[in-house]
């Protein structure tokens, strides 16, 4: 089985990197046939979408978008400003940090 890898700025310049070692606060850009290396809070988005069907059942992709949400305890599927591990963009690109909830805080 492959390690998953993901693709970070450092510097302000992408570099491919162990998806094991991200830790919160990286920067990973992601791009249509990336899987989601981890739980992630959107930065920006551009055409994003997601397939999530493992985790929602929904059968297509999901555009994603930045924008806070408003209310807790949402379901994944009403989540449109996160990204889940192991589901994969299908379209457009993203950037994204780690360690936020994807709330209005």
């Amino acid at each position: 089985m492959a390690v998953p890898s993901a693709t970070v700025l450092r510097g302000g310049t992408p570099v491919q990197i162990n998806a094991n070692t991200l830790v919160p606060g990286d920067v990973v850009t992601l791009e249509a046939g990336n899987m989601v290396p981890a739980d992630i809070r959107l930065l920006k988005s551009h055409s994003l979408h997601i397939e999530e069907a493992s985790l929602t059942g929904e059968s297509n992709a999901v555009e994603k978008q930045t924008e806070g949400l408003k209310g807790e305890h949402l379901p994944i599927g009403d989540r449109t400003n996160m990204a889940y591990k192991g589901t994969l963009a299908t379209a457009g690109r993203g950037a994204w940090g780690g360690g936020c909830n994807g709330h209005e805080n």
